[in-house]
């Protein structure tokens, strides 16, 4: 039996993505300040290269400011999880592809043994990765990456999309809280 389970989830705006909004639109009204004020001492042509610039700072401005919005799909088929990062609805790029068999721990980001080992790879897929009590990490060894960690945050019908095929250890583990290390379930 084929399962298919799908979230969308949007990125909160972290301080880089509005660094990115400010800058865009300073740039957007100093550049054609600074070609009108060239205009009056320098040469009267700046002012239509100020023109021009502005017009289509606009359209630019638009298209980096909208590709801020970032969202994450997270789909469950039949023992594979594929993530998705959808910017601005416009472009969609995947992340990973990850068999669930082949996870080989998966815990909330608080937990401590995530701290433990060095990972080739890390993959963010997190709304909010401050966000200790949803966000979840899974390790898992890539044939491309070699031991890699993804951080996302799965809603509970995705999590209960991937029990049937997840480990058994790591089932009693998540699910009903037994043989947990430290017990931070």
């Amino acid at each position: 039996m084929d399962v298919f389970i799908e979230q969308v989830i949007k990125r909160k705006r972290n301080a880089k993505s509005i660094a990115v909004i400010v800058l865009v639109l300073s740039l957007l009204v100093l550049i054609p300040v600074f070609c009108f004020v060239l205009a009056f001492i320098m040469i009267p042509y700046f002012a239509y290269v100020g023109l021009f610039v502005f017009i289509i700072g606009i359209y630019l401005a638009w298209y980096f400011i909208t590709g801020q919005r970032v969202e994450y799909e997270y789909s469950v088929v039949s023992g594979t999880l594929d993530i998705a990062k959808i910017i601005s609805k416009r472009k969609r790029k995947r992340i990973t592809k990850v068999e669930i068999k082949d996870i080989e721990l998966f815990c909330k980001i608080s937990d401590n043994r995530i701290n433990e080992k060095i990972y080739q790879k890390q993959f963010m897929a997190a709304g909010d990765p401050n966000d200790e009590e949803n966000t979840y990490c899974v390790v898992y060894n890539s044939p491309a990456y070699g031991r890699t960690i993804l951080t996302f945050t799965p809603n509970e019908k995705i999590r209960e999309g991937m029990k049937p095929y997840l480990k058994k250890e790591i089932v009693l583990e998540m699910f009903y809280n037994r043989g947990t290390r430290n017990g931070s379930y």
